[in-house]
């Protein structure tokens, strides 16, 4: 190599810096100062106040919907409502009308954690009426009007209503035939007024608990 060419391309043999393929200055080795080694580990998700750090109890752990650590509101808003008013939950049959990932799939995570026999039911199911009238507790989460009634209910089981339809009249109704389980059912939650309120409640539990702990990070965070 002559003394010009090493001196126009800045070489090794004139003492420059080492380049890389395209002629771009060499970048450092991973794990090196500035390399991808030297980065903070990505923050790992809070765990949710109730369960803690491993997610509800129950195979697999937290379900997809919730793995963030946080339940969907109308998922807990349903077991809230039944404990509030004393309905035993372990070991009862219940069925859930619905399969949604914001509805019925997590509730029947929540359920499954507090000891119960879940059933979850959807479109494809052959013979949902035998299904709900072999239940203890019957959940109708699959927006259709009138879609539960007392000829499927077994005397004496409890029924949550999560339906939000709009009726022929602009009115608000559920999934359930409140008419028709009456006399069947030992219980009915109303809709509206029912599992609505419960969710909007629990709602806001969850931004004031996430905001307490955004301000303690905060405080607790290096300047």
């Amino acid at each position: 190599m002559t003394a010009r060419s090493a001196d126009a391309g800045g070489g090794r043999a004139g003492g420059g810096p080492r380049r890389g393929r395209r002629g771009r200055p060499g970048r450092p080795r991973r794990g090196g100062a500035g390399g991808r080694g030297a980065r903070d580990p990505p923050p790992r998700p809070r765990p949710h106040p109730t369960w803690g750090a491993g997610g509800p109890p129950g195979a697999g752990g937290r379900p997809p919907a919730v793995a963030a650590g946080w339940a969907p509101p109308t998922a807990e808003a349903v077991v809230e409502l039944l404990k509030h008013h004393g309905i035993a939950l372990e070991g009862r049959h219940v069925a859930i009308v619905g399969r949604s990932n914001v509805v019925g799939k997590p509730l029947a995570q929540l359920l499954l954690a507090e000891n119960a026999t879940v059933t979850v039911c959807h479109s494809r199911t052959t013979d949902l009426p035998a299904v709900t009238a072999a239940a203890d507790i019957v959940v109708a989460a699959a927006g259709r009007i009138g879609l539960v009634t007392g000829a499927n209910l077994r005397p004496g089981a409890v029924v949550i209503d999560v339906g939000t339809n709009e009726s022929a009249d602009g009115s608000i109704v559920g999934d359930v035939d409140p008419e028709s389980v009456r006399g069947t059912a030992a219980g009915l939650s109303p809709v509206p007024g029912g599992v609505g309120p419960v969710t909007t409640a629990l709602l806001m539990r969850h931004v004031v608990i996430a905001a307490e702990q955004a301000g303690r990070t905060a405080d607790t965070a290096p300047a």
